[in-house]
């Protein structure tokens, strides 16, 4: 696909997200996937962020979880181990924790997506690999559908539920 193809995607897919955000603003409003009771899944952001404290190791002292990076986090809920791209996780639980960016899964159903984002344009990025388009705060737009902000650098399918992270590839899938 050429450049100009790609830019001109892009700008189609602006116009369509901006359709797509007034049309599900209501939607929008709604709890996190999974947060209801009896669900087997759930995505959250926790609070707090980590400082250094000494050497390579990491203080959160809102939550009290102590993080060697690229090792694993101590948490209450137990031992974290590296999964790679910035994750944890907890293999007695299958939870998975991001310490940079505050993510907070349950559940088994993370992956990571091949590639990395190329810029193309001034605030459009290409991944070759997966052909997806990653507008920074307004959308990804993938062979799957168009997700839009939910915070800290990830992106939710409105239809799916599914949760894509382009700076950090993983993708969780209900």
């Amino acid at each position: 696909m050429s450049r100009a193809t790609l830019i001109r995607c892009a700008a189609s897919a602006c116009l369509a997200i901006a359709s797509l955000a007034l049309v599900s603003d209501a939607h929008a409003q709604r709890p996190w996937p999974g947060n209801g009771m009896n669900q087997g899944s759930s995505f959250q952001f926790r609070p707090g962020g980590y400082h250094q404290v000494g050497g390579n190791v990491h203080v959160n002292p809102a939550t009290g979880s102590m993080a060697i990076p690229g090792v694993g986090v101590q948490k209450s809920s137990g031992f974290y181990h590296s999964i790679g791209n910035g994750y944890v996780q907890n293999p007695m639980t299958g939870n998975i924790y991001n310490p940079d960016t505050g993510s907070y899964s349950s559940g088994r159903h993370l992956s990571f997506k091949p590639g990395g984002y190329n810029q193309i344009g001034r605030n459009v990025h290409h991944n070759p690999v997966t052909n997806s388009l990653h507008i920074p705060g307004a959308a990804v737009i993938k062979g799957s559908g168009i997700y839009t902000p939910i915070g800290n650098g990830y992106y939710e399918n409105r239809a799916t539920g599914n949760i894509y992270n382009p700076n950090t590839s993983a993708y969780k899938s209900w």
